[in-house]
């Protein structure tokens, strides 16, 4: 049987680094309720992991930032103006409105359409995954229709300067911090004049 040591050791080998910091906090508080079965402390320990990676990625972003100052909501002195919009505020931080982005993006792209407005916009997603990354096929298929019926499809290729730029900023970032910095890799771009252009750019753009 093996100890709890052994069992952290493996969950650290697994990756599994949220876990291991609370496996012994986990078995204690099961010893102690007597109630807890083997799948509430499963389940306790998945959400510890989780927990964990958020707060990983939250501190990568803060890192990557390059904020002189990094501040967070919990921090916030609401007193200090309390004329302040708190309720709005604190429905704009919870992102609520992304979920009806589809939607949103529709109502643009359709009033820009009917008065024939020039538009550009551009994705890091492949046309085809417009659907699944707006959450909605049926508002993705029919902003599609608006911006190809008029529109022209365009392929760039070749040398990127923002990847000539982003490797000097790239070689200045090894210089100050241990983080990899990731570039983005393929986007595309829409483009209409009322005619419509989707750019393929090179990789790394």
């Amino acid at each position: 049987m093996q100890t709890i040591e052994e069992v952290e050791k493996s969950l650290r080998n697994l990756h599994l680094h949220g876990m291991a910091q609370t496996l012994q906090a986990r078995c204690l508080q099961a010893q102690q309720s007597g109630a807890m079965s083997v799948l509430d402390v499963l389940t306790q320990l998945v959400g510890d992991e989780q927990d964990f990676r958020q707060s990983r990625l939250i501190e990568r972003r803060l890192s990557g930032s390059g904020l002189a100052e990094q501040k967070i909501m919990q921090d916030f002195d609401w007193a200090y103006n309390p004329k302040l919009p708190k309720r709005e505020i604190l429905e704009l931080i919870s992102s609520k409105f992304v979920q009806n982005a589809a939607d949103d993006l529709l109502d643009v792209i359709l009033e820009r359409y009917r008065h024939r407005k020039s538009t550009m916009t551009t994705s890091n997603r492949l046309i085809e995954d417009w659907g699944k990354f707006l959450g909605d096929n049926v508002a993705a298929s029919a902003i599609l229709d608006c911006l190809l019926q008029r529109g022209h499809l365009l392929m760039f290729e070749g040398k990127s300067y923002r990847l000539k730029e982003a490797s000097k900023r790239l070689a200045l970032k090894r210089k100050t911090t241990k983080l990899p910095y990731v570039l983005p890799t393929q986007r595309w771009g829409i483009l209409t004049r009322p005619r419509l252009g989707i750019f393929k750019w090179p990789s790394g753009v």
